[in-house]
């Protein structure tokens, strides 16, 4: 293929003005392909020479699917969609997907639609690079086609070649509003790449400072958001939905910073709160077997406490002690969980009330930071 050849050695000396004239004059090379799978039009594209590609762009008469997504074709895109539904994730002679190729050359409205209509944000480039659409998109630094990938359920920890994550290319570019989008989003900070490196350490052997400076000290947390472990606040407050009930969070601390493992726990149990939940329910139906258990000292102080109209609306005609007891335990409803990530013994809280209408006292199971339930106790 001498055109093709041609056209790659030209390209290499970026002309814009010699190589606008070859491709006039041979407008055939823009459809040929190479032993990749790449089109002349795709080529000059990947060289971005937008001058270029915009002459190419008007010259060429057919367009692939692939072609149309990295050119921002829209409607060329809709048509083939419309024609051959499959095209949306099917990749192209050299691996890579209609959403991964419009994400790479920012095509923004090519990206909503594709997604739209079906193309899943998942899949790796079927070639050696294992690029994903969010890849593709971080590579380019474009803010607004990662925000709407993200939106769509993209895998903001997936790796691609060498085991490199979105995070450690956006760090590697020390593009700081990137970085902060993707560990707001779930980026896993300390995650390494084949040949162990961080985000942090791509950050700062390139030399970017404020970036390196933000991994260092962000923590994020479901429900808080994002805490800066060098500019602590005294408390953060946060509300959670397990099995459609409200639970108030709040996070307390003494000091203005703390090291980043003390957190790790807090982070585990927000992500598996409906586990702990159980955990820790487990806990108080145990203690509620022993007669000098607190839970049964809970459950009978506000038998006997309740005034009489509450009682007969609570327990109606039941008058054996365990059947009441009974009866109240299955009011019991965890309403609160306290964090104290200082504190070895009481490092998370979780307050239970038969509700708040008929008590101020609180049932708590105390989790310390082995993250086991160390006691019960009741509280006012």
């Amino acid at each position: 293929m001498p055109s093709f050849d041609a056209l790659k050695e030209l390209l290499q000396g970026r002309n814009t003005a010699i190589i606008n004239t070859f491709i006039n004059k041979n407008p055939g090379v823009l459809d040929e392909i190479d032993q990749n799978g790449i089109s002349g039009l795709m080529y000059i594209g990947y060289h971005q020479l937008p001058e270029v590609l915009a002459v190419a762009v008007d010259i060429k008469k057919e367009f692939t699917i692939y072609e149309a997504a990295a050119m921002g074709l829209l409607h060329r895109v809709i048509t083939k969609v419309n024609s051959q539904p499959a095209l949306l994730n099917t990749p192209a002679k050299d691996g890579f997907l209609p959403l991964t190729l419009a994400c790479f050359f920012g095509q923004y409205p090519v990206v909503k639609y594709l997604l739209k209509k079906g193309a899943k944000v998942n899949i790796p480039a079927n070639n050696p690079s294992k690029v994903m659409p969010l890849h593709s998109a971080v590579a380019k630094n474009d803010y607004a086609i990662c925000e709407l990938l993200l939106k769509n359920g993209a895998d903001v920890n997936a790796t691609q070649m060498k085991g490199v994550t979105a995070l450690q290319s956006a760090a590697h570019q020390g593009n700081l509003e990137l970085v902060q989008l993707l560990v707001t989003n779930g980026a896993e900070i300390d995650m390494e790449t084949t040949e162990g490196k961080t985000a942090l350490s791509f950050a700062e052997e390139d030399g970017h400072e404020t970036v390196a400076d933000f991994l260092k000290n962000a923590f994020p947390l479901p429900g808080f958001g994002m805490i800066t472990l060098n500019n602590l606040e005294a408390e953060y407050e946060a509300g959670v939905l397990i099995n459609d009930k409200a639970i108030s969070l709040d996070l307390n601390f003494e000091a203005t910073t703390i090291p980043r493992e003390n957190l790790s726990l807090v982070k585990k149990i927000l992500n598996n709160l409906p586990d702990y939940q159980r955990q820790t329910r487990a806990a108080i139906v145990e203690d509620a077997k022993d007669e000098d258990g607190i839970t049964r000292e809970y459950l009978e102080f506000h038998i006997e406490e309740l005034l009489e109209n509450e009682l007969q609306e609570l327990l109606g005609h039941i008058s054996s002690q365990r059947k009441r007891r009974k009866k109240v335990f299955k009011l019991l409803q965890l309403n609160r969980i306290g964090f104290y990530p200082e504190a070895e013994q009481n490092y998370a809280v979780f307050d239970y009330t038969i509700g708040d209408e008929l008590t101020d006292y609180l049932l708590v199971v105390v989790m310390n930071q082995n993250d086991k339930v160390k006691f019960i106790t009741m509280e006012s």
